[in-house]
Order: structure tokens, then sequence, then C-alpha cells
């Protein structure tokens, strides 16, 4: 018993400092080829670091932009699941993830959160903790 708890831990292990993080790099977004989205579609967003710090009202147009871009490519993702039937679902689950992590990140780059520093990731996070009501923790 004891040698099938020692090899979940290690799996579990191994999938929290290897697996998870490998999947979030693939999955991630570059912050500048964000701000080049930006730039390119004309929308308003926040760098502090250069300076750009539109009012508020401009970055809240530019996250519905976004929001109303990503509810529509999660419709056709589920549409397409919804073909697949029952075979569909985890990969449609997993689009989703993928799809709601992108669009958290350049929700973090239009109010001038970077999601490749700490402070980023911490905010990222937190949103996306939020999103799907997950608790998360203080630290």
């Amino acid at each position: 018993m004891s040698l099938w708890r020692d090899a979940l831990h290690l799996l579990e292990r191994r999938l929290d400092e290897d697996l998870l993080p490998a999947l979030y790099a693939a999955a991630s977004l570059d912050t500048q080829e964000i701000r080049r989205e930006l730039q390119s579609e004309d929308l308003a967003y926040a760098d502090p670091s250069e300076g750009r710090l539109p009012p508020v009202e401009d970055l809240d147009a530019s996250s519905e932009v976004l929001i109303e871009k990503a509810r529509k490519r999660a419709g056709a993702v589920g549409a397409a699941g919804g073909v697949a039937g029952a075979a569909g679902v985890p990969p449609e689950v997993l689009a989703l993830l993928v799809q709601t992590l992108r669009l958290a990140q350049r929700l973090s780059v239009v109010y001038g959160f970077d999601p490749e520093t700490d402070r980023g990731q911490v905010m990222l996070w937190r949103a996306m903790g939020a999103a799907y009501e997950v608790d998360m923790p203080d630290g």
C-alpha cells in the first residue's frame, strides 16, 4: 500500500513541477504579441512602463471587445464539441480553459499587468480563480 501511495505522490509532484508549467507555457500568449494585437485593432491598453495610461473607460471598451470575441470563439468551440457528442467533451473543456487563460492574459495586458511577471501572474491567477469561483489563497 505504501508503494502505491509513494508512486502517486511522486506522480503528483511531477505533474506540479513539470507538466502543468509546460502546459501553461504552451497555452500562453506572449505579452508583446498581445500588445501588437491590441495596437493593430486600435484598442486602448495601459502600459505603465511606457507611460501609456488611457482613461479607464477606454480600457473597459477594449475589454468589452475582447470579451465579445472570446464569447464568439467559445460558441464556435461549443458547437464543434456538440457535433462530436460525448467524445468531444474533454477536448472542448481543454479548449475553453485555454481560451479563458488567453482572455485573462489579454485583459491583464489591457489593464497594465504583464502576465509574464510575478505580479502579473498573481493578478492573472486571482482573476482565473474568480472566473471559476475558486477560492484562492491569500499568499
